[in-house]
Formats: C-alpha cells, sequence, structure tokens
C-alpha cells in the first residue's frame, strides 16, 4: 500500500516538473519571438532629437529578402503615384546620362532602394540591416546621413556612410562611421561632398561641417542656443532656422561659410523658411489671423505677400521664380504646434506661388478621387530641373513622387 502511494507521488512530481518545464519552454519561446524579430518603431520624436554615438558601426550585412521593390516597368504613369508604401526615413534626386533617379531608405530595414522617375517600380540598393531609421539625407547618390533609434528607443545615432557595391553583388554595403552625440539637425552641401551638422550640448550647441572626401570634420561656430533646423542651398550660405512654434518668437539667420559669421534675418511667431540658391525664402508665420505666408529677400529684406498661405514645411522651390506648396482649404489654429505634434492632419491639393506677384495657382487636386488616401504632404524636395516634387504623407510616412509635366490624372 506504502508504494502504490509513493508511485502516485512520484509520478504527480514527474507531471508538476514536466509541466514547469513546459513553462520555461513556452517563455523563452516567446521572449526570444519578441526579442529577435525586426519590428518598425513608432515614436513621437521631436524634429532632429538628441542621439548617441559610437565608433564603431552596428550594422549587420543580411540577404534578406526586400520588402519593398516591384518589378519596374514602361507603361503610362499617373502624374502622382506612390514610390513607397513603407514608411521611408530620407530621399533623393539624382541625375544621370539616362534620366533622373530617385533613392530612398527604409525606416524599418536602413535597406536603400532607387527607382527611375520614368519607369514604376523599384529595386534594392543596398543589403545592409539598419533597424529603426528614424530620419536620412542623401549627401549624393552613394553618400548618406542616417539617423537610428537605439533597441530601448532611448538616444539616436547618427551615420555618416558610403554604399559600395563588387562586381560579384547585385546589391552593395553601407558603412561608415557615427558622428557626435547629440545631433539635432543636418543639412547635405549642394555639392554633393560634405555635410553641415549642430550638436547640443551642455551650453547650448556645436556646429561641424564633415568631409566625406578627407572623413574629417570642422568645427565652425558655437552658439548658447540648442534648438534648431538648417538649410544649406548655395555653396557658401547656409541658413540656420531656432526650432518653430507659435508660443515664441523665433527666428531665420544666415551662416557664411566664408566668414563663419551668424547674421538675423527676421523673426516670427511659429517662423518656418526655405530658401533658394538666390537667397529667396518663402515664409509662413502665425498671427493671430492664422497662418500667413510671404515672400522674402534675405539680402534686402523685400517682401511679397501670397494672396493665400501655406505652411514652409509643405513647399519645394522648383525654379528660381516659382514654389510648389501643399496646400488645404482651411490651416486652422495652434499651428504650426498641433501639426508637428500630430494633433491635426490635412488633406493637401498642390498649388504654385509665384515669387513676384504671390499669385497662386492650383496645380493639382492630388488625384481627384482616383487616390483614395488623404494625403498630408511633408519635406517635399524638387528635381533639378523642376519638373518631379517627392514628398511622404506625414500621416503614414509613404513616399510619393508628382511629375509637373507628364502623366495621367489631375
Amino acid at each position: 500500500m506504502e508504494n502504490q502511494e509513493q508511485t502516485k507521488s512520484n509520478k504527480g512530481l514527474w507531471t508538476i516538473v514536466i509541466l514547469i518545464v513546459l513553462a520555461l519552454i513556452i517563455a523563452v519561446a516567446v521572449f526570444m519571438y519578441f526579442y529577435l524579430r525586426e519590428r518598425d518603431v513608432d515614436i513621437n520624436i521631436p524634429f532632429f532629437p538628441q542621439g548617441d554615438s559610437s565608433t564603431t558601426t552596428p550594422i549587420i550585412d543580411s540577404p534578406a529578402t526586400p520588402s519593398t521593390p516591384t518589378t519596374p516597368t514602361t507603361e503610362i504613369l499617373p502624374r502622382l503615384r506612390k514610390i513607397a508604401d513603407g514608411p521611408v526615413s530620407g530621399y533623393g534626386f539624382f541625375e544621370t546620362a539616362s534620366g533622373t533617379l530617385m533613392r530612398f531608405q527604409e525606416k524599418s530595414t536602413g535597406y536603400v532602394y532607387e527607382a527611375e522617375t520614368s519607369k514604376d517600380g523599384s529595386i534594392q540598393v543596398t543589403n545592409s540591416l539598419i533597424l529603426r531609421t528614424y530620419i536620412s539625407g542623401f549627401i549624393n547618390r552613394d553618400r548618406i546621413i542616417s539617423s537610428t533609434v537605439s533597441s530601448d528607443l532611448s538616444s539616436i545615432k547618427t551615420l555618416v556612410g558610403e554604399i559600395k557595391n563588387t562586381e560579384q553583388d547585385t546589391t552593395g554595403t553601407l558603412s561608415g562611421i557615427f558622428l557626435e552625440e547629440g545631433m539635432i539637425a543636418f543639412s547635405p552641401s549642394p555639392e554633393g561632398n560634405s555635410v553641415f551638422y549642430i550638436v547640443k550640448t551642455s551650453s547650448g550647441s556645436d556646429w561641424y561641417i564633415y568631409d566625406y572626401a578627407r572623413k574629417s570634420k570642422l568645427k565652425v561656430y558655437s552658439y548658447p542656443l540648442s534648438e534648431w533646423r538648417s538649410q544649406w542651398p548655395t555653396k557658401d550660405m547656409l541658413y540656420i532656422l531656432a526650432k518653430p512654434s507659435n508660443q515664441v518668437e523665433t527666428a531665420l539667420y544666415s551662416f557664411s561659410l566664408v566668414t563663419y559669421q551668424l547674421k538675423p534675418i527676421l523673426s516670427g511667431s511659429g517662423l518656418i523658411a526655405t530658401t533658394n540658391a538666390s537667397g529667396e525664402s518663402f515664409i509662413s508665420k502665425h498671427t493671430k489671423q492664422g497662418i500667413v505666408s510671404e515672400f522674402v529677400n534675405t539680402k534686402t529684406l523685400d517682401r511679397v505677400e501670397t494672396v493665400s498661405s501655406a505652411l514652409a514645411d509643405k513647399c519645394a522651390w522648383v525654379s528660381s521664380e516659382n514654389i510648389l506648396c501643399g496646400a488645404t482649404a482651411s490651416l486652422g489654429t495652434n499651428l504650426p504646434d498641433s501639426w508637428y505634434q500630430g494633433a491635426v492632419s490635412f488633406n493637401d491639393y498642390l498649388i504654385s506661388f509665384e515669387r513676384k506677384t504671390g499669385i497662386s495657382n492650383t496645380v493639382s487636386l492630388m488625384g481627384n478621387g482616383e487616390i483614395t488616401e488623404e494625403i498630408d504632404l511633408y519635406h517635399p524636395i524638387a528635381s533639378k530641373s523642376g519638373r518631379y516634387l517627392m514628398f511622404t504623407n506625414k500621416t503614414n510616412g509613404s513616399l510619393w513622387l508628382f511629375d509637373t509635366e507628364g502623366g495621367v490624372g489631375r
């Protein structure tokens, strides 16, 4: 009788042990699944946030199957078309003997893709896996600056790298070095050989230029403020803008790369500006009446008011005399802050402003019903000829192309 009881007790003990082991196996499997799988990151990070730095490059060369490329076709294309479904972190136009090309970096993987403006579809250019890219810019076709979010989402690292190809590989690798901790803004040079960037410090900010050919950096300025945005439209002149907010007066400055002197140009509440190589700036600012926009010559301060308004972050110069903007019937209040924070979004159409007169003309209704997706146009850039406009939809990060001269649709 005692043996039977002991046998039952042993069976019960073994049952408990087996259940515990199974539970541990399941727990480990669940942990490994969520820890190791690649995930896109959707977090609310301000413009050019503070980052981390390193002397090594945490890049994994991976032959993983690309998620976004499609087979290029030569069919008649719509004027407005989506280039990438998934969120992208940066993009640029490049002129070649065969025509205008586009390159963009996928946000979740860091893979770089290339597409032709005259054909539908894209091809994968790099196989270097860089998880959670946040924002990036192309210095030229093969040089890139890219900020990535750390795995614990606490910091951002900024890489300056180059795409390198071999005869054996159909896709290239992306390698480089990381810049200082605290990157808050960057701008590629118009010549495509260097990048200007601003680093946040305990006393404000330090300003640098990184030279790709020499693989060296030069500190060019320091300033007691730390929240900036920048533009580099012409060889010897940068334009620096204090972070826009309708709660405070912010200013636009010019910074000479000849004298290294900083000069205030104008100021305003919620001031946003986009400046071309001729020194003409299209600005928008917050007033009691709402958002107003105008053209300002940064040298003479001559102004031309526009007959309608648009946020300058939705605009790109397509020539020295015209700028294209995403616009909506009513901009509302508390801008640009509520738009930056994602509290409001817009369903835009395209308008063109003439610099000399301020007159606006509707260019496109952005699909006129053919495109079911509402597009909140953000960060537009124009090709060198001004024919093409590339931008993201701020609501989901998808990438779009608009052809001002051809294609089907309105």
